[in-house]
């Protein structure tokens, strides 16, 4: 699948929906290929059902301001960008409200996939 994006803009933006135990919904999740895993701000999570005092285990992160153990929760399903994961684990943690998305779409979704950012057309192919 190719997405069209603003070479020129800041964040790219990938719309995914993620399936929880309550319902599925779509999130705007920012493409990070710096981050290792997928993360969800936390309302985000719990509008899906999950219960985040009840995540499935914890992981250590590396933020701005230092380490910090977060949760880690498995979406049932993820679509983004023309492509399906199934039992697909994501962390928790809340992101600045400054950046007005509702997480990070990260390097675990595009392992073992062929990701191009054409900047010069503004183009992203995952395949």
């Amino acid at each position: 699948m190719t997405l069209r994006f603003n070479p020129l803009g800041g964040t790219i933006i990938v719309r995914a929906l993620l399936c929880g135990p309550a319902m599925n919904s779509v999130a705007r999740l920012a493409l990070d290929t710096g981050a290792n895993m997928t993360l969800v701000n936390r309302n985000f999570i719990t509008s899906l059902g999950f219960n985040s005092e009840l995540p499935d285990r914890h992981f250590r992160i590396a933020t701005a301001s230092g380490i910090e153990r977060v949760p880690q929760f498995t979406i049932s399903r993820v679509e983004a960008l023309g492509q399906e994961r199934s039992n697909f684990p994501v962390l928790c943690h809340n992101l600045p409200q400054a950046t007005s998305v509702d997480g990070l779409l990260g390097l675990d979704f595009f392992r073992g996939q062929r990701l191009t950012i054409d900047f010069r057309e503004g183009l992203i192919t995952l395949d």
